[in-house]
């Protein structure tokens, strides 16, 4: 019975599975970007669990990875940047230039 009410709620609240949470803003020439730019985390980054997400009309993004550690990320279509995914929220503000993500 037990077993069946803690699955009940891990299937109603899937972030209570999650391992840890990414969010952020995203700048582009000196502007925070628009809306609707998928952000896509791989953890570990090769060939790991993929969690994505599309920006706000602010250029903000938060993401729930179910690994903690080194990650990779993208915006778009960018080279992708390293990140780290820990047991505590973590905010990572990056700056998208000529197609290169980097951490501001």
């Amino acid at each position: 019975m037990k077993a069946t009410v803690l699955l009940g709620w891990l299937t109603l609240f899937p972030a209570l599975v999650q391992a840890g949470e990414i969010y952020g803003g995203i700048i582009e020439d000196g502007k925070p970007m628009g809306e609707g730019i998928e952000v896509k985390v791989v953890c570990p980054p090769a060939g790991g669990e993929i969690s994505k997400i599309k920006t706000d009309a602010q250029g903000n993004y938060r993401l729930y990875v179910k690994t903690l550690g080194k990650c990779g990320v993208t915006v778009g279509s960018s080279e992708p940047a390293t990140l780290s995914s820990y047991e505590e929220p973590v905010r990572y503000d990056l700056i998208l230039e000529k197609g290169v993500l980097r951490k501001k």
